[in-house]
């Protein structure tokens, strides 16, 4: 093959890829529109929700609807009057447990000494 048949060719093949990926970038672009619009279209129902949420609270005693009704409790069993000072507990422990633990880890040990030890000083009698 010549030269220029060769060069002939290699441009055939970019022009082909080159399309390709112009079809392929063509496609995504759509795809992101049509994405777009969706998320504005949420965005639009979820302003109007806000809106409406933000309108029950006044509407709400116009309705008759009473917000803040106590229901009826039972009294809380054994487990559950335990559960609050044991949560409390664990969460002083994970809070200054580290703390207490570098204290005492950096107390040095004391001088401690036998009785022999003692003995010797003061004298087997007085021991």
């Amino acid at each position: 093959m010549s030269k220029t048949a060769e060069l002939q060719q290699k441009k055939r093949a970019l022009i082909a890829e080159n399309d390709y990926y112009r079809q392929k970038l063509l496609f995504e672009t759509e795809l992101i529109r049509a994405r777009c619009s969706k998320f504005q279209r949420s965005l639009r129902l979820a302003g109007s929700l806000g809106k409406l949420l933000g309108f029950l609270p006044l509407a709400a005693p116009l309705l008759g609807i009473q917000l803040g009704q106590k229901i009826e409790q039972r009294p809380p069993g054994r487990l559950r009057r335990l559960a609050g000072p044991v949560l409390a507990g664990w969460r002083c422990y994970q809070k200054f447990g580290p703390m207490l633990q570098s204290l005492i880890k950096s107390r040095r040990p004391r001088d401690r000494c036998s009785r022999e030890d003692v003995r010797k000083d003061i004298g087997p009698d007085r021991v």
